[in-house]
């Protein structure tokens, strides 16, 4: 269950130009769909001679670390502010802040 950083920021910025208000728990939760359709999280089964076994895995801590990163980073980089409207100013609320600055960071 390996993803880069890079694939985490790209990944989190497409979702992003979409949702320009959303939750740090939203992204979190894009990035394990994301590991899911990869086969890498989810509900995996194993087969093997005369047994199969399937077992829930999450993303992993890693990876969830990157998202926090990834999002810190853009906070730092004013493309994030915390908070999405008067009553709900603070993390995990986000708001997009500037869309032109996301199409210089995607490749």
């Amino acid at each position: 269950m390996k993803m880069t950083k890079e694939e985490v920021l790209q990944a989190t910025l497409r979702y992003l130009l979409k949702n320009d208000r959303t939750q740090l728990g939203a992204i979190r939760h894009n990035i394990e769909e994301i590991l899911k359709s990869r086969g890498e999280a989810g509900e995996i089964t194993t087969r093997g001679i005369g047994f199969t076994s399937t077992s829930y895995v999450r993303m992993s801590d890693t990876v969830a670390m990157l998202v926090n990163e990834v999002i810190y980073d853009l906070i730092s980089e004013r493309i994030l502010t915390p908070g999405i409207d008067a009553s709900n100013l603070e993390l995990p609320f986000i708001s997009v802040t500037n869309k032109e600055k996301i199409n210089t960071f995607l490749r």
